[in-house]
């Protein structure tokens, strides 16, 4: 009966686990060396926490003059004279807040020469939209004793024809009806254009004065505005820094 012997381990082999041997002692003697490893932690010394995502708040004290990051320089549109300081440096403004009252009595006079103005290009376009329409009136009126002529002048034409074929009517009286409806027929043509090119006039004239209106009511406009801004409001949100200005005494 044949017994198997067990093989002997190869040269080859010994050497692998020899350097792993090695390897692994170098290995350990590093970790029991190194400062990190004779560190130890407690469990109650660690503070645990859940993870999120969002803004960080981080508070910061310090020595220095605390400055916005966001400043706002407020004037007025037009040189005044101040009458009331209503906020002190260091009050919390909104936008709405009033800062400052100014006067300017300049100002104030100029809107009302720019009212009067205003009120004067408002009466000159409804005079002249009446003009318009009283010289409209009388020229249509004219193009109707025109055409009521020269319908008048059709009529007898139409009834001296017949009467001229017939001899009843003479040559030379025929003729000068003939001359008459071709002379109306011509003054009502003219007519009827000259109350197209009216309308067109008047319509031109009625634009050059509300134009003129409008640039009244655009000068008074810019004029209360700046009266509106001589109450100096904060405009946004915030705490006033400085205010270099105090009532006139």
């Amino acid at each position: 009966m044949d017994i198997q012997k067990p093989k002997k381990p190869t040269t080859w082999k010994k050497s692998t686990l020899f350097v792993l041997g090695f390897s692994l002692l170098v290995f350990t003697g590093v970790m029991l060396s190194s400062p990190s490893h004779a560190v130890k932690i407690e469990q109650h010394q660690l503070l645990f926490a859940e993870v999120k995502q969002g803004d960080l708040a981080v508070t910061v004290d310090g020595y220095g003059v605390l400055r916005s990051d966001k400043q706002k320089l407020i004037s007025a549109l037009s040189a005044a004279t101040v009458e009331e300081v209503v906020l002190k440096p260091g009050a919390e403004v909104s936008p709405d807040s009033v800062i400052l009252r100014l006067s300017d009595p300049e100002l104030v006079q100029e809107i009302e020469a720019a009212t009067m103005a205003t009120t004067q290009e408002r009466a000159n376009v409804r005079r002249q939209q009446l003009n318009n329409q009283r010289d409209y009136l009388t020229e249509e009126g004219r193009f109707a004793e025109l055409n009521a002529n020269y319908q008048m002048v059709v009529l007898r034409h139409a009834a001296e024809a017949e009467m001229a074929a017939k001899g009843i009517v003479s040559q030379l009286a025929f003729n000068t009806t003939v001359l008459q409806k071709t002379q109306l027929a011509e003054q009502v043509k003219l007519q009827q254009d000259r109350l197209a090119q009216l309308k067109l006039v008047n319509q031109e004239a009625i634009n050059i004065s509300q134009e003129q209106l409008n640039q009244a009511i655009a000068h008074e406009s810019r004029l209360r505005q700046r009266l509106e801004r001589l109450t100096v409001r904060a405009g946004i949100q915030g705490v006033l820094q400085r205010l270099p200005v105090e009532p006139l005494a």
